[in-house]
């Protein structure tokens, strides 16, 4: 399959392409809003590169990557700070998932390239029920300071949140 990412206003006028599919098809996956509405977050290997967490405007101006490393991965979502970058991963992708089913939630800070683990997920199901699929997919409440995510808890899917106040104030 051929993916392209297309945006457009609430009255279905214009129809912009933000991703074409021949830059999806070198890698990559899960596109996001960013805080300004205006831009679009997503890993992509377009670049010849491990997938990057790269930058878009809604008509497909500018695209490059944010920042060249911590490698991109999972379900990214931009703080309105345009400083940080909170993500999951899936549990095949390495270097990030592990051997027992569980996926980091990482904090990238784009300005100094650093990344932390704030938490590890169990997100496998258990091989006989392949249809519970778990990705943390973390997302921001209104107000920018706490998280949903999805984990597996006790074999069955639940959802968490965590209040990220103490990491924004200490500039993460």
């Amino acid at each position: 399959m051929r993916f392209n990412v297309l945006t457009l206003r609430p009255d279905f006028s214009d129809l912009q392409v933000a991703v074409p599919a021949r830059c999806w098809a070198q890698g990559g996956h899960h596109t996001n809003w960013c805080p300004d509405s205006r831009h679009l977050l997503m890993n992509l290997g377009h670049f010849g590169l491990p997938l990057r967490l790269c930058r878009v405007a809604y008509d497909g101006s500018g695209l490059a990557p944010i920042i060249d490393t911590p490698f991109g991965s999972g379900h990214p979502t931009l703080h309105p700070d345009g400083r940080h970058i909170l993500t999951d991963s899936y549990t095949n992708e390495k270097p990030f998932a592990r051997e027992d089913g569980s996926v980091p939630l990482r904090w990238i800070d784009t300005h100094t390239r650093t990344e932390t683990e704030i938490a590890r997920l169990p997100s496998r199901p258990p091989q006989e029920d392949v249809a519970l699929r778990i990705d943390p997919h973390p997302a921001w409440d209104r107000a920018h300071r706490r998280i949903a995510v999805n984990a597996l808890i006790d074999g069955t899917r639940a959802v968490l949140v965590a209040d990220l106040s103490e990491l924004l104030r200490s500039g993460g």
